[in-house]
């Protein structure tokens, strides 16, 4: 018969915008498909309010408590969404009183302190849909089960049905017109803070580009998107399978417009236009850092000319970008931060979003540099967020020279926090995707 699962997303983070929690699509979809039943309930889009009357009518087996963010990893507003993860898992147990399982990016980074504060029966660190199904079988046959977290080796290469909910997507849709679509998963790139290659693996997972085509055309035809954001961790992926979902979307002859993150090299006229053609709307740029020295202090493996040809084409085929610029990270001093100040200044015509710090994220290459330079102990808990700043130049001298040198301009956006009430009041207005496209010169 199978388990009915309620599937419980605990985000409560609108910044900059209200995302729809993919990952809890994603698992609905792997739980049907095992045959068993599965409900989403989105805490941000239905309210807590609801919860138990929720609970009550559906009489879940088991919970599956979804974990999107530990906090915003910004320094210049340091908001932590756990404050009350522990009461909520409280009132989890009182309502349903059934075993609960927790996921999602935030757990798999940090399994052990958030399983000691949910106090949940069973975690799952990386990709979920195959071992909660394997979980939920077992408990459905009285199976004793001895360990309490399990970890995703990322090796599977088929993906799972993704079962959005018609209940809660209409919350996101009104705000941003936006859902979200994940084409492949792991990175195999080195970036020296970057999570994602701890939580999706480094061998990257492609989903069959027809199936990508067909979810756009099925979360607009039955959603009504208008919009959609490519969630991988870098959509340019080096092995060009981006270009064969591009391919993909214009036999589909694809109506919605997107977003997504990409790298700045690699990237040439020929291949901009074919994405543009395939609906490509807007792009979301990990530049990273302003300076030679500070890029290869990241751990990236280009220079800022290739950021600066990358912009210029960008510029000629009117495609709006933004680009994420972090200040004080590895090797950074009052030089580089000068020199990065003029380099900024060729990317006339694109949104810039400046960052000072990095947050200290375990197992990352900049968590061995903070224990080096002594910032953290080796052994840290870093739930609460820890941030790391060069230790040649104060985050004051950062702040301060960034905010001058922007000082009055519009697509320059330090810190990046101001840009989130202008983000509300334009998608209040009816403006649709990620909104900082209102700011640039292009397309």
């Amino acid at each position: 018969m199978g388990l009915k699962c309620l599937i419980i997303s605990a985000n409560l983070c609108t910044i900059p915008y209200p995302v729809y929690p993919l990952g809890t699509a994603h698992i609905a979809g792997a739980l049907k498909t095992g045959g068993h039943d599965a409900y989403v309930y989105d805490l941000l889009a239905q309210g807590m309010d609801g919860f138990k009357a929720a609970v009550e009518n559906y009489s879940p087996d088991i919970i599956a408590l979804s974990l999107r963010n530990v906090d915003t990893e910004d320094s210049s507003l340091e908001l932590n969404f756990l404050s009350g993860l522990n009461e909520l898992c409280e009132e989890i147990r009182r309502v349903a009183g059934v075993r609960m399982i927790v996921g999602g990016p935030a757990f798999s980074l940090f399994p052990d302190e958030l399983m000691e504060l949910t106090k949940a029966d069973f975690g799952i660190v990386g990709e979920g849909e195959r071992l909660i199904v394997e979980l939920a079988d077992a408990i459905e046959k009285g199976v004793d089960i001895p360990e309490r977290i399990f970890r995703s080796d990322c090796a599977g290469t088929s993906w799972l049905p993704v079962e959005y909910s018609s209940e809660i997507a209409p919350f996101y849709l009104q705000r941003g017109g936006m859902l979200n679509v994940q084409t492949k998963r792991g990175c195999p790139f080195s970036c020296a803070y970057c999570s994602y290659p701890l939580i999706e693996g480094t061998v990257i997972r492609n989903r069959e580009p027809d199936e990508v085509a067909e979810e756009l055309c099925r979360l607009n035809s039955e959603f009504g998107a208008r919009y959609v954001f490519f969630t991988d961790a870098v959509f340019n992926d080096p092995y060009e399978y981006y270009l064969e979902v591009a391919q993909a979307l214009v036999r589909k002859k694809n109506g919605v417009r997107w977003c997504a993150y990409f790298r700045p090299d690699g990237l040439d006229r020929e291949k901009l236009q074919l994405l543009k053609a395939a609906g490509l709307a807007a792009m979301e740029v990990g530049t990273d850092a302003s300076s030679d020295a500070t890029l290869s202090g990241l751990g990236k493996s280009f220079d800022f000319s290739a950021v600066i040809r990358f912009h210029e084409l960008t510029v000629e085929l009117q495609i709006p970008c933004a680009h994420f610029v972090i200040f004080g990270g590895p090797g950074e001093t009052r030089k580089t931060l000068k020199q990065g100040c003029l380099n900024l200044r060729y990317l006339k015509g694109a949104v810039v979003f400046g960052f000072c710090g990095i947050r200290v994220i375990p197992d990352t290459r900049i968590h061995r540099i903070a224990v080096s330079e002594g910032v953290i102990s080796e052994h840290q808990s870093l739930l609460r967020q820890v941030f790391y700043f060069s230790k040649d130049i104060s985050k004051k001298y950062i702040e301060d020279t960034i905010k001058q040198e922007w000082s009055g301009q519009m697509d320059r956006v330090f810190p990046s926090h101001i840009m989130h009430d202008r983000i509300k009041v334009l998608h209040r207005y009816g403006h649709i995707g990620p909104a900082w496209n209102m700011l640039t010169s292009v397309g």
